[in-house]
């Protein structure tokens, strides 16, 4: 395999990863919301279940938090 297939391919399955994690964070937020599960307590967990650190949750709890529930 050459060498920029290899790094194309490289490149695509970390967009991919970064992309099912996202989905992962707003639907585990979504659900906690639903559940009325307190602000703090969602982030700690989010934190917690999705190894991530105090800035990348507080970015996913800004970005997130605040958006309307599906239902």
């Amino acid at each position: 395999m050459d060498y920029n297939l290899k790094k194309g391919l490289e490149e695509g399955r970390k967009e991919g990863r970064k992309e099912g994690m996202e989905q992962g964070v707003k639907a585990f937020i979504e659900i906690c919301k639903e559940n009325s599960l307190a602000k703090e307590t969602v982030s700690d967990k989010l934190m917690e279940q999705f190894s991530l650190s105090a800035e990348a949750t507080k970015e996913f709890m800004g970005k997130y938090w605040m958006m309307e529930s599906k239902s």
